[in-house]
């Protein structure tokens, strides 16, 4: 028979993604037996390069002919979610500053056959860079964002020696020429300190909008029925879903743990989003990643006479434009109750691909 895996995400991916995980020709496997959880992508092997502890140091420079800071830095970069994903966690320090924690994800899209990276920091904020590696080996980081009310759009192009790297970032404000904002070469070295808890070091005071959604917070027992795609029986999902605020609550981070299932044998979904308000566009912005190589942005808003979260992301599905729409909804003291999500894959009629219910679990 042919059957579609879809694993439901965190709270973070409960509302947007039911989205095939594989597609695969098999009989009546037994328990135990690989049901077709992808592997992660051959491609990822590009990413050998930045595996290990570092730990780095060079300038900074704010905007064109402002003098250059100096900066140091640890960094400890290793495999997570199943070798789906490269977890790289950097502390920057910078004389007469806050710390600087960052944390980005390196993987594969497989659906846009391209190099990508996601990234959270103790600055609030969540974003989403393309990474491009050149012919000569060297990788090419791209982004664009608005910083302080301008547009920014940085280049950073790391280059690998034997255990060193050297890299340059250039930026561009608001058109202007580029510019070297940051440059510095890191050394490979056995092993480094780092905080043990992603709360260290809050830098900004959060946003309203933050503390608005803030009684998301806590612990649920998920239980859902999912359609796989239209015209498909409904199965039934369950997980553990935790949702916590970071940085002094300028940031919500949602993770997932799917409960074990006979039919999936060994496999135990797993999955992280990550919400922060962007005051530029006026809306949640949010990043997730699995342990089945998924990983995604998407934009939301909070309805407040409903008590909804409503999360949305427009792309494509194997290959087909894709709509899905997702739905949290919230009782009065702000704790989660349910959820549904909507999806138009090609020229489909939109269906529920999604509703779960979901209880708050008994503390101690």
């Amino acid at each position: 028979m042919r059957t579609h895996w879809i694993i439901k995400g965190a709270l973070a991916l409960l509302v947007f993604t039911p989205l095939a995980l594989a597609q695969e020709e098999m009989g009546e496997a037994p328990a135990g037996q690989d049901m077709g959880i992808p592997k992660p992508a051959k491609e990822l092997a590009r990413y050998k390069a930045l595996e290990g502890c570092w730990k780095g140091k060079g300038t900074v420079a704010p905007e064109p002919g402002a003098p250059a800071g100096e900066w140091t830095s640890v960094t400890e970069t290793k495999w997570g979610y199943d070798g789906h994903w490269l977890v790289e966690k950097t502390v920057i320090s910078m004389e007469n500053m806050p710390k600087l924690m960052f944390k980005t994800f390196y993987g594969w899209d497989a659906e846009q056959h391209k190099f990508v990276s996601y990234g959270i920091g103790n600055m609030g904020g969540v974003c989403k860079a393309e990474i491009d590696w050149l012919s000569d080996g060297r990788m090419l980081t791209t982004n664009q964002m608005i910083e302080q009310g301008h547009r920014v759009v940085d280049s950073g192009l790391c280059t690998w020696g034997k255990n060193e790297c050297t890299f340059v970032m250039k930026r561009s404000i608001d058109g202007g020429d580029f510019f070297v904002h940051v440059k510095g070469t890191m050394e490979k070295v056995d092993a480094v300190e780092l905080p043990a808890v992603d709360n260290a070091f809050p830098m900004p005071t959060p946003q309203p909008e933050m503390k608005r959604i803030a009684g998301m917070v806590g612990d649920y027992q998920m239980e859902a029925t999912m359609i796989m795609a239209p015209g498909t029986p409904e199965m039934k999902i369950s997980a553990t879903e935790a949702v916590s605020l970071k940085f002094d609550g300028s940031l919500m981070l949602f993770k997932s743990t799917g409960d074990p299932a006979p039919e999936m044998g060994d496999f135990v979904y797993h999955g992280l989003g990550a919400m922060a308000w962007n005051p530029n566009e006026n809306r949640y912005d949010m990043i997730y990643i699995n342990n089945v190589g998924e990983g995604g942005l998407y934009h939301g808003h909070w309805l407040a006479d409903q008590k909804a979260l409503v999360m949305s992301f427009a792309g494509t599905y194997h290959g087909q434009p894709c709509v899905n729409q997702g739905t949290t909804y919230c009782d009065d003291a702000g704790k989660v109750k349910g959820c549904e999500n909507y999806m138009i894959i090609g020229t489909h009629e939109p269906y529920r691909a999604f509703k779960g219910t979901y209880t708050p679990k008994r503390q101690g």
